[in-house]
């Protein structure tokens, strides 16, 4: 399972993403960035997305637990959007768990397939 974590939940490029993951037959979730509804989740995923852009940053709670969440389980990290809010997260997260960064504009086709590949080779362990 594959996390879509955003400040939008039903944004643009999200629900692309989401459609693009189903056509792959991987089963996705997007979730607003709010712990809350991330934590409420019960099955841990086997990767997570977040789209970085400036509303996310106004979410450090949220970004906390992913981060918590991704060191406990060995989760690894993607990050898609725009490059400054990215910088600030990635320096919240050790790099270690970021495997991958798309830049706007995102080709939502490439995060996919990329994930998907990163998953088949490693699976869900960092």
């Amino acid at each position: 399972m594959i996390w879509i974590v955003s400040a939008n939940e039903k944004g643009f490029l999200q629900h692309s993403l989401v459609e693009r993951f189903s056509q792959l037959n991987l089963e996705v979730h997007s979730f607003k960035a709010d712990v809350k509804q991330l934590s409420a989740e019960f099955s841990v995923p086997d990767s997570i997305v977040i789209t970085a852009d400036e509303e996310i940053l106004g979410k450090p709670d949220a970004l906390i637990y992913i981060r918590d969440l991704a060191v406990r389980e060995g989760i690894p990290i993607f990050t898609m959007g725009d490059k400054d809010p990215m910088d600030m997260i990635l320096r919240s997260f050790d790099s270690i768990y970021i495997k991958a960064c798309f830049h706007r504009p995102v080709d939502v086709k490439e995060v996919a397939k990329t994930v998907d590949a990163y998953l088949a080779f490693a699976g869900r362990q960092v």
